[in-house]
């Protein structure tokens, strides 16, 4: 928890002080937020973060964004968005559909149709387009 809070207060002392990131925004114009509940990634677009109380603030162009401190994993920059956007796939490929102890769930047609067949918790989708995790709350 300590690393956590003191890699926010350097990250949050860097913006403070620069006025802005530093990071070339044309190569990671993506900052990824992992807690507790999953990950969350928003463009560095006017990006201010903020800590208040027990939380990090985070604004950028998209909106307000409010995370718990203690419930924070990691942030990274990253060239890509990983988003929710990659499970509204309109491809139609087999998608098998794993729980967090390898152990097959099941099989579906695409992604659309495991992700609505699914109860609550975390999983891991292959299929040929590429693996990804998600968490269906």
């Amino acid at each position: 928890m300590k690393k956590i809070i003191f890699m926010i207060f350097a990250f949050v002392f860097m913006v403070s002080h620069s006025g802005r990131i530093q990071a070339k925004t044309n190569e990671y114009p993506y900052l990824t937020f992992v807690t507790n509940e999953g990950a969350t990634t928003l463009t560095v677009a006017s990006l201010s973060i903020q800590v208040d109380g027990e939380n990090l603030v985070v604004t950028n162009a998209e909106g307000v964004h409010t995370f718990v401190l203690e419930h924070l994993q990691k942030m990274y920059f990253s060239s890509s968005s990983s988003s929710v956007e990659d499970l509204n796939s309109t491809v139609k490929e087999k998608t098998e559909v794993y729980n967090l102890k390898g152990e097959l769930v099941g099989t579906y047609a695409n992604r659309a149709e495991a992700v609505n067949a699914l109860e609550t918790g975390i999983y891991v989708l292959k299929s040929k387009s590429g693996t990804i995790k998600i968490a269906i709350r």
